[in-house]
C-alpha cells in the first residue's frame, strides 16, 4: 500500500419520532439553543450545502431537533467530526492520486488504462472517474481510449506492459473491491501491474484488498481505529458521548454502526457510504439523517 499522509444502551429509546405534519411546542430551552448556536449551524449548512440533497440551515436544525435537548451540543460536535468530501476536495484528491500514479510510473502513463471500480452506473466510483479526468486535464479526445469500462477489460488481455489503474472513492471492509476483483481479475493479465487509486479508506480494508487480490492500493488518506466513532481509541469523544451517540444510532436502525461496523463519519458530496453511522445517513420511521444515502 502506498499512501499520502493527511486524519447504549440497547433498547433505551432516546428519541420519540414526531409524526409527519405534527407540531410540537418549542420550549424556551430549545429556542435558546438554536439562537445561541445559529452561527455554528450556519457554518455547517455552508460546509455541507453541496451534498446531493441540498442542506441549508433549516435542515441542520431539523436534524439536531431529533436529539434530546441536553444532547444537541453533542450533535453539533458530531457534525464537526464529519469527514466531508466536497466537490473541491474530491477534485483535489484526484489530483493527489494522479501525482502518486505519475511517481510510480515515473511520469510515463502512455501504457496505463483507467477504469472505475463501480458496481453499477451512478455509484461513487462511477462519479469519481469524470472528476479524475477533469482535475488532471485528461479530457481531450486523445485520452478517451485510455478510459475504459470494466466490461471492456477482456479487449486488452493480449496487450503487454499495460498498467491497469482502477479508481474508487472509499474502502471500508474491502469486501466490495474483493468481490469485484473475483468477477474481473481473470481479465487482467498476470504480468500486468494492477493499481487501485482510492481517496480514503480504512487500513484493515486496504490490507484485506491487498491480501485477497493482485491490486496494489494507492490511498490519499488512510483511516484507522482512531477514526471509528465508538472505538476506545477515538480521542474526539469521551466514553459517555460514545454511549449516547451509539444509543441514537440504535434508535435510528439501518446498520447503526455502518456496514461492517466501520463506524465511519466519511461523507462524499454525491453519497454517504453505507459504512457511515446511521444517524448521519439513514432515513427510517424513527430518524431522518442529514445525509440521506437513498433520498
Amino acid at each position: 500500500m502506498q499512501c499520502c499522509p493527511e486524519l447504549e444502551e440497547r433498547g433505551r429509546i432516546l428519541v420519540v419520532p414526531r409524526r409527519q405534519g405534527s407540531k410540537a411546542p418549542i420550549s424556551d430551552t430549545t429556542n435558546s439553543f438554536f439562537v445561541n448556536r445559529d452561527q455554528e449551524i450556519s457554518k455547517f449548512s455552508d460546509k455541507f450545502r453541496s451534498y446531493v440533497v441540498e442542506i441549508d440551515k433549516f435542515a441542520v436544525r431539523a436534524w439536531l431537533s431529533q436529539f434530546r435537548g441536553e444532547h444537541r451540543e453533542l450533535g453539533l460536535k458530531l457534525l464537526g467530526n464529519v469527514d466531508y468530501y466536497s466537490p473541491g476536495r474530491v477534485m483535489n484528491g484526484t489530483r493527489v492520486l494522479h501525482e502518486q500514479l505519475m511517481a510510480i510510473k515515473r511520469g510515463k502513463i502512455d501504457r496505463t488504462l483507467f477504469a472505475s471500480m463501480a458496481l453499477s452506473p451512478g455509484s461513487g466510483a462511477d462519479m469519481l472517474l469524470p472528476a479524475y479526468r477533469v482535475a488532471n486535464r485528461l479530457k481531450k479526445k486523445t485520452w478517451d481510449s485510455y478510459f475504459i469500462r470494466l466490461s471492456e477489460l477482456g479487449n486488452f488481455f493480449e496487450q503487454k506492459d499495460v498498467t491497469f489503474a482502477f479508481i474508487d472513492d472509499f474502502i471500508g471492509t474491502g469486501n466490495h473491491v474483493i468481490t469485484m476483483w473475483q468477477n474481473i481479475g481473470h481479465l487482467v493479465p498476470e504480468d500486468s501491474e494492477a493499481l487501485l487509486l482510492v481517496l480514503t479508506g480504512y487500513k484493515e480494508g486496504i490490507d484485506a484488498v491487498e491480501r485477497n487480490t493482485r491490486l496494489e492500493v494507492v490511498c490519499n488518506k488512510v483511516l484507522s481505529e482512531e477514526n471509528k466513532v465508538f472505538s476506545s481509541s477515538n480521542p474526539m469523544f469521551d466514553e459517555e458521548e460514545k454511549r449516547i451517540l451509539k444509543s441514537y444510532c440504535e434508535t435510528a436502525g439501518s446498520l447503526p454502526e455502518g456496514y461492517g461496523c466501520m463506524q465511519s463519519t466519511v461523507i462524499f458530496y454525491y453519497r454517504a457510504p453505507n459504512n457511515t453511522i446511521s444517524i448521519l445517513r439513514c432515513i427510517s420511521p424513527s430518524w431522518k439523517g442529514l445525509f440521506p444515502r437513498n433520498p
